[in-house]
């Protein structure tokens, strides 16, 4: 019972965390399955991309209200990531334990590192675009109390971004948010707000194209999905409602933050290092 209760924590933490930055919750609910409840490293993948679907549902129904999901933008983008998240997982069913946790933990301080020089110097957002295309658009910011208007750019280099978003969704477990924020907001120029709800999106899409590799592997375990899913649900619905009162630099301090403390602790314990 307490171990059903602990999942349930662990779904209901990461779901309004990954809801409110836009990483689907799977960065931060692998390595709480792993080093905290010691669920191997390829069941908790599987948990996390089955959880990481319903993390994208509870808290798109507030972000399309809003506006802050550019739909047309994401559901171009994910033909090139869903692609990405098969070929991830295929290569994850072939790899060790100690390797996909190292894996994980590098990549997430080289995406903390690239936010954090990015992000250095604060730009303000909401200028208003110089030219329009097709996936143009905007929204109305709680903060600032204006409308923001944006246009998305370098589409080609955005494409290339996502197939690898997608591996790394496939391979990792994390529904490739890590990737799709950044690249969202640094390289297509998406204000983070838009750019968090776009890749929350874009990742429940990801994750259904991963999910049938790992239940074809057994890697779906029932009893500990049905219990992270539930937190989940109620963790993504409660974070939508705080993210568009969320001041946007906040947002990407907390998203250091957390893939810091993530991939240390993740590299640790690929060396047989244990933290607790």
């Amino acid at each position: 019972m307490l171990f059903f209760l602990n999942l349930v924590l662990t779904g209901l933490f990461a779901g309004f965390v990954g809801s409110i930055i836009g990483i689907g919750g799977g960065t931060l609910m692998v390595p709480i399955l792993t080093l905290l409840l010691d669920v191997p490293i390829h069941n908790a993948i599987g948990t996390s991309i089955i959880a990481i679907m319903a993390t994208s549902i509870s808290a798109q129904r507030r972000y399309v209200v809003k506006r802050l999901t550019n739909i047309r933008l994401g559901l171009s983008l994910e033909t090139f990531t869903a692609a990405g998240g098969i070929a991830g997982a295929l290569t994850a069913s072939y790899l060790q334990s100690s390797i996909l946790m190292g894996v994980f933990g590098a990549f997430v301080l080289a995406v903390s590192y690239i936010l954090y020089i990015k992000n250095k110097k604060s730009r303000p957002e909401g200028r208003k675009a110089a030219s329009r295309s097709v996936f143009s658009s905007s929204f109305y910011d709680y903060q600032s109390r204006g409308n923001i208007s944006y246009n998305v750019k370098n589409i080609p280099a955005g494409l290339g971004a996502s197939f690898f978003a997608g591996i790394a969704s496939g391979l990792l477990g994390i529904g490739g948010g890590a990737v799709k924020v950044p690249n969202l907001n640094l390289i297509m120029g998406l204000p983070i707000k838009a750019a968090s709800a776009t890749s929350n999106y874009m990742i429940g899409i990801t994750a259904a194209a991963s999910s049938i590799i790992y239940y074809a592997q057994g890697y779906i375990n029932p009893f500990i999905t049905s219990a992270v899913v539930l937190g989940v649900l109620g963790g993504g619905t409660l974070g939508s409602f705080f993210a568009s009162k969320v001041r946007s630099m906040g947002i990407v301090k907390i998203m250091i933050g957390v893939f810091i403390l993530i991939g240390i602790n993740m590299i640790l314990r690929a060396f047989g290092i244990d933290i607790y």
